[in-house]
């Protein structure tokens, strides 16, 4: 619904600017938003067609056009094309962009449980099943786990398996935004990063790849 980038569009600045991308089915959605990430959501929401190895189009060039006072933030996933779109359209977009909890959390969890299909499935074919029916318990935050999961997760997280080692670093990771300050931020992710190259995990190690690669713009806001 474009009635959701022009009514962003004609409100006064600063403002932020989010880009959520779903999945090859689906469009991705980009919505304006003067303080909340997420408050256009609530209203509608504004599509433009994704096209591989294409610049996103459409309202992504129009809404990324307002006076560069106005912009504070862009908020994306780490996908070339919308880097490339914004930092065409946008002055100084280097410093503006974001790469959010919501996107940086996304590629560790899925990394996570990649971790945990790969061991699942050498612990099955040892008549071991441990991690059967626990996929969840190991994506929940360790504050959000349901209660009655409690004591057989503390059990797993505790244990020597891999899929413990990789969801302590991911809860490890959650810390890097409680930071005020962009400096102890990036210095926390270094940290962060040694870990990671000396866990023994490979698919971690490929998720710290791609972050690392984005480090200037995690930290960013």
């Amino acid at each position: 619904m474009e009635w959701v980038v022009r009514r962003g569009l004609s409100r006064k600045g600063p403002f932020r600017f989010t880009i959520l991308e779903r999945t090859r089915r689906h469009s991705a959605r980009a919505l304006l938003d003067d303080h909340r990430l997420r408050s256009y959501a609530q209203h509608g929401r504004a599509c433009f067609r994704r096209a591989e190895e294409e610049q996103p189009r459409g309202i992504l060039p129009q809404a990324l056009s307002r006076p560069n006072g106005c912009l504070r933030a862009i908020a994306m996933d780490m996908w070339g094309p919308y880097f490339t779109a914004t930092m065409a359209h946008v002055s100084d977009a280097g410093a503006k962009i974001v790469h959010d909890r919501f996107h940086v959390m996304k590629h560790v969890n899925e990394t996570v449980d990649k971790v945990r299909k790969q061991e699942h499935k050498a612990l099955m074919a040892q008549g071991d099943e441990t991690l059967k029916g626990t996929k969840y318990l190991w994506l929940f935050r360790a504050e959000n786990l349901p209660a009655k999961h409690q004591s057989t997760f503390d059990a797993l997280k505790t244990s020597t398996l891999k899929i413990a080692k990789a969801w302590a670093m991911k809860e490890n990771l959650q810390s890097l935004w409680g930071y005020m300050s962009p400096g102890w931020g990036r210095t926390f992710f270094k940290r962060w990063i040694k870990w990671i190259d000396r866990c023994g995990l490979e698919a971690m190690k490929q998720v710290e790849q791609l972050l690392s690669g984005h480090l200037e713009n995690i930290p960013t806001f």
